[in-house]
């Protein structure tokens, strides 16, 4: 029974099936073992910890909070994301997953738009049903799995980025206007995610009509254009429609973005090309691929047909959204995540005869087949066995929950003077157990890395439970 539904759906004709499937599968065993534990990168931790605070009324779209306690507003990043991750905490609950499955689904629409894009760039050629391809390439990346593993702000910035080049694209190879309506939502929604590093859409028009000579440059100039004034009326329509937005984003724009621009916060590098080096780093591991799928079909011609074009139509998108982050010293290599997968369909054009003719062979169905049918239990089995467990800061997150079981949600407790400046303690705090901290004098409860007796001249009890790292103290009365 086994060989013959192998051997049925192993014809030609399920080729990418199969390839999509272990696409997906990749994908899968990069993400959900990691996606089902507990713990989170500092960045992604505050993001959920904000998100569900708006969820449970801590908060609004206007005026996030990260201390729902203390009412401390939260302006680093544009509100957009937040209101919608908190959109999974109503209808989930505060559960440790919920932001891991909002991360899921961000994935999945990147995917889903990378997927698009190839199509409609390829539509009407043979090349159009790779579209697992660029997908594959891109989720081997280590920043692109380790940011939908951590809840990064970039993940729904990447969604709405690919789609607004998929709307542009298709304004123009139907010539039809209404479609640059939607791209320019999508363009202004993403600037709304993280600012402005969300504009570089607006120059697809440019570069599709010029590079892939689809119009005149004076006519693809006009579509930027309108796309530009598109965006720009979205924006100031809302704005006037919602004006206590004006202020948030003021606020950012004041306290995150031209502070960064001077170079007058959290520097990582003194070399403005650093984050080039970090591409270079990324790419290495789809390039790779690449290459040994170019090594396999050596005899296949790189470039067919308008594949140049595309090439480096996509080529130029991806420098577009990379090149502008020079400008600021403050770099960090997920900042390369929306213009990764324009890099990914670009390499996936270099080999797109080569996976096509591998395909077309006999062992190109049948070996992603049987590697699909070993994999996919094996991936179930080692999800279900870390579902729940605590996957990084292990002391950290075993010691607050312990906390939590003892501070009532709301409750202010003293932080000993080493741990005031220690960021993941006041986040996992908030995100678990709705608990804050101050380094004043906040009776009755003290958190503390060592042994200690008193606190403000009051004499502490500790309590009595199985800490690893911290240790809590209940002030005497």
């Amino acid at each position: 029974m086994l060989r013959a539904f192998f051997n049925r759906y192993t014809q030609t004709r399920y080729r990418y099936l199969w390839a999509w499937i272990c696409t997906g599968i990749a994908g899968g065993a990069l993400l959900l073992p990691f996606l089902v534990t507990e713990g989170l990168f500092l960045d992604g931790l505050v993001y959920a910890t904000v998100a569900r605070n708006m969820a449970q009324g801590s908060g609004t779209f206007f005026i996030p909070l990260f201390e729902a306690n203390m009412h401390v507003p939260f302006f680093e990043h544009p509100p957009l994301v937040f209101w919608l991750e908190s959109l999974f905490f109503r209808v989930f609950g505060d559960h440790f997953y919920t932001e891991k499955l909002y991360s899921l689904c961000m994935a999945v629409l990147s995917a889903a738009g990378i997927a698009a894009n190839w199509r409609l760039l390829f539509a009407r050629t043979e090349s159009a049903a790779l579209g697992f391809l660029p997908v594959l390439l891109w989720i081997c990346i280590p920043t692109v799995h380790w940011s939908y593993q951590n809840n990064m702000l970039e993940n729904t910035l990447s969604v709405l980025v690919l789609w607004s080049t998929w709307f542009s694209i298709k304004s123009i190879q139907s010539d039809k206007i209404e479609y640059i309506f939607p791209a320019a939502v999508c363009i202004w929604l993403a600037f709304l995610s993280k600012g402005p590093v969300a504009l570089f859409p607006l120059l697809t028009p440019l570069f599709y009509g010029i590079v892939l000579k689809k119009r005149r440059p004076g006519g693809a100039l006009v579509s930027t254009i309108l796309l530009m004034l598109f965006t720009s009326a979205t924006g100031v329509l809302h704005l006037s429609i919602m004006p206590d937005l004006n202020i948030s984003l003021s606020r950012y724009l004041h306290q995150q973005v031209f502070p960064s621009m001077q170079n007058m916060r959290e520097v990582t590098t003194s070399n403005p090309a650093t984050i080039l080096l970090f591409l270079l780093r990324e790419l290495a591991i789809p390039a790779a691929l690449v290459l040994a799928a170019c090594l396999l079909c050596f005899r296949e011609r790189i470039f067919r047909d308008n594949n140049r074009n595309i090439f480096f139509f996509l080529l130029l998108t991806g420098l577009s959204a990379s090149l502008p982050l020079m400008v600021t010293l403050k770099q960090r290599s997920f900042y390369l995540l929306p213009s990764l997968p324009y890099y990914c369909m670009a390499l996936a054009v270099l080999c797109a005869p080569h996976v096509q003719a591998l395909l077309h062979k006999k062992y190109g169905v049948r070996g992603p087949a049987l590697l699909a049918l070993v994999s996919l239990p094996i991936l179930l089995v080692v999800t279900g066995m870390r579902w729940g467990k605590i996957g990084r800061d292990q002391d950290l997150v075993h010691d607050i929950h312990l906390v939590s079981t003892y501070m009532k949600p709301g409750e202010i407790g003293n932080l000993e003077e080493g741990l005031c400046s220690d960021w993941s303690v006041f986040a996992y705090s908030m995100r678990i157990g709705r608990i804050s901290w101050t380094c004043g004098n906040s009776d009755p409860w003290y958190l503390a890395e060592h042994d200690t007796t008193t606190h403000a001249g009051r004499p502490l009890r500790p309590v009595d439970a199985p800490f690893r790292s911290l240790k809590l103290y209940r002030a005497e009365k």
